[in-house]
């Protein structure tokens, strides 16, 4: 039998997993390895290898192992103080884009009623400039038909005026 300070002279680590002897008697059996296998030849030489897949993780931590290519991860910690702070901002977030976009839509109808009370505005001042000038034609007209009558009637007092002079002549 090969003893364990041969086998850690040879570079082999043992750790907690072995089984070795109690000071007083007995004893202590470790964990193992995981399992092992073996393949045995027609030669008295033998090959055992093991393979330890355990992961020790605490709270908080990650733990990783692996098997050749393949890789297996272990995340143990969930920090709910965290979740629950993000929740909160995003939450809060939401309100303010609520609040935001109403005060945007009051804006919006300010504006809008402000630009409504300005075109009803500017229909009044054109329906009454319209009246304006209407009113300023219709008066130009009667001036013009008022002055025809005064043109005929000079042109009548010319006409006799000559012919009176003609006649006299």
């Amino acid at each position: 039998m090969i003893s364990r300070k041969q086998l850690y002279a040879m570079g082999e680590p043992i750790g907690e997993s072995c089984t070795r002897h109690k000071l007083g008697g007995g004893y202590v059996c470790g964990g193992g390895g995981g399992g092992g296998k073996s393949e045995s030849t027609n030669s008295t030489q033998t090959t055992t290898e093991n393979s330890d897949k355990r992961a020790v993780v605490d709270g908080g931590s990650i733990g990783v192992t692996g098997d050749k290519n393949s890789l297996t991860t272990y995340n143990t910690s969930v920090d709910s103080t965290s979740i629950d702070a993000g929740k909160q901002i995003a939450l809060a977030g939401i309100a303010n884009n609520a609040t935001n976009v109403d005060h945007l839509f009051a804006a919006a109808e300010a504006l809008f009623g402000q630009a409504q009370k300005n075109q009803d505005a500017v229909t009044t001042l054109t329906g009454q400039l319209a009246g304006t000038a209407a009113s300023a034609y219709s008066d130009a007209t009667a001036q013009a038909t008022g002055n025809k009558s005064l043109i005929l009637v000079a042109i009548a007092v010319v006409g006799i005026a000559a012919v009176m002079m003609m006649k006299k002549a």
